[in-house]
Parts: C-alpha cells; sequence; structure tokens
C-alpha cells in the first residue's frame, strides 16, 4: 500500500509543479455534479455516509456533501 501512496504522490507533484492548480474537475463541473446527482438519486445515497476515494482534490466529496451524503 505504502507503493500506492508514494505513486500518488510523485503524481501529484509532478502536475503541481508543471503549473496546474487542479488536476480533475472543480466542485462547479457541470458534468461531474450530473454524474453525483444521478447517482445519488439512483442508490438513495442522501443521508448516507459515501467514502471518496482518489479525488485528489476533493471535488466529489464537496459535491456530495452537497447532495446531502454525509
Amino acid at each position: 500500500m505504502e507503493a500506492y501512496y508514494k505513486k500518488y504522490e510523485q503524481r501529484y507533484q509532478a502536475v503541481y509543479a508543471a503549473g496546474a492548480d487542479l488536476w480533475g474537475y472543480t466542485p462547479e463541473n457541470k458534468d461531474l455534479n450530473y454524474v453525483l446527482k444521478e447517482w445519488v438519486r439512483e442508490q438513495q445515497l442522501v443521508g448516507k455516509r459515501v467514502l471518496e476515494l482518489c479525488c485528489g482534490e476533493g471535488s466529489a466529496g464537496v459535491i456530495l456533501s452537497k447532495l446531502g451524503c454525509c
């Protein structure tokens, strides 16, 4: 597992060094908002705990919180 985190950190550092402020979606991204909204609705996740993994900037977590997930 440690190797995974080292690779993740290397990728993040490389992208950051290249001048990218964000290297994924922002919480305002319409496509990500739509997909997560539909997923929360279909899976009936409002009020439930959802674990966000592998989203470097945390945008999905912000959106899921706004959609009523814990």
